[in-house]
């Protein structure tokens, strides 16, 4: 049997926080049950060229802002490709 492990670790956001992570070529990010995170992507100078909504697995390239938007802390799983 063939198989492939892949690199992955868990990011937790405090309530209401914040965090840049630089997704390079890709990662899927899993976001923990009934939390609602926003992905941006920002140029040099901080604003905002795109947003989304993660409220489920999501492939993602370069770097991107994630955004707790609830009152509790989240996690996400970060699985590198």
């Amino acid at each position: 049997m063939r198989y492939q492990a892949l690199k992955h670790h868990t990011i937790k956001l405090a309530a209401k926080a914040n965090t840049t992570i630089d997704a390079k070529e890709g990662v899927i990010l899993v976001p923990s049950e009934n939390s609602k995170v926003f992905l941006h992507w920002t140029n040099e100078n901080d604003k905002i060229l795109a947003t989304f909504t993660m409220t489920f697995p999501t492939r993602v390239e370069g770097k991107v802002k994630l955004i707790n938007a609830l009152d509790k802390d989240a996690q996400i799983q970060s699985i590198e490709l």
